[in-house]
């Protein structure tokens, strides 16, 4: 009796001591990776921020340029305004717009004025001329953009002149008296606009390619609300006056 208790010990040490080195073997399953790693060595939280191996973080939210760490703009132009800018030309020219801006036709000539001046000013963007041609008015030049605000610093510098594209048909909020520079102008500041009061296409100069004395173009005040872009009767050709800028 005593040699099968031994027997049967022994027995069940040896398979105590097989399943104990079965545990250690290739056959064991792996533990589970955490799902917080990744695979660029960073860590993902909760909120969606991940941070890389260069320590930044940056949320789904962020607003900040990956390249230059400079918040970006919200609004349409430098000032981040969503509103667009309108200025009067600094400089005056003849009725023929088209060889003074070195254009393909007069109003292609005004705008080109108009970036330039922009451009000179360091305003940046995109700007057209408020010129009326035969067959399209001025309004119907432009891209409504949400309204425009004064070009300038102080006084009335930033404040609406057209809440909208539809608001140019009538008076204008503030004077547009401000130059690209942001230099107030003075009274009796006339302006080429070939449109009248009410929006409609006026005298063109023979659609901005004319200098000549016989030939007339609706003018407008650039110190006037209520006559911004229709004052008193046309003008010459030959005379020089300046040109409303709008940002598009």
């Amino acid at each position: 009796m005593r040699n099968l208790l031994t027997l049967a010990f022994s027995v069940s040490v040896s398979a105590f001591a097989f399943v104990a080195c079965s545990s250690d073997s290739d056959d064991a399953p792996a533990p589970l990776e955490s799902d917080a790693s990744s695979e660029a060595g960073g860590s993902v939280s909760d909120g969606g921020s991940v941070e890389a191996d260069g320590g930044v973080v940056a949320t789904e939210d962020s607003s900040v340029s990956a390249d230059t760490g400079v918040a970006t703009d919200a609004g349409n132009d430098a000032s981040g305004s969503a509103q667009k800018r309108v200025f009067v030309s600094s400089q005056t020219f003849s009725g023929d717009l088209k060889t003074a801006g070195a254009g393909v036709t007069g109003a292609d000539g005004a705008n080109k004025l108009c970036n330039t001046l922009a451009t000179t000013a360091a305003l940046g963007g995109t700007w057209k001329a408020w010129v009326s041609v035969v067959g399209t008015k001025a309004a119907d030049r432009l891209v409504d953009v949400g309204g425009w605000r004064l070009v300038g610093p102080g006084g009335a510098a930033g404040s609406v002149v057209f809440a909208n594209l539809a608001a140019t048909s009538g008076a204008a909020a503030v004077a547009i008296n401000h130059n690209e520079t942001g230099v107030e102008v003075g009274v009796g500041y006339p302006v080429w606009t070939g449109t009248l009061a009410n929006g409609g296409v006026g005298q063109t100069c023979l659609d901005w390619t004319s200098g000549a004395a016989g030939n007339s173009g609706t003018r407008g005040a650039g110190n006037g609300t209520v006559a911004w872009t229709e004052n008193n009767a046309a003008a010459p050709c030959n005379e020089t006056k300046a040109i409303y800028c709008f940002e598009q």
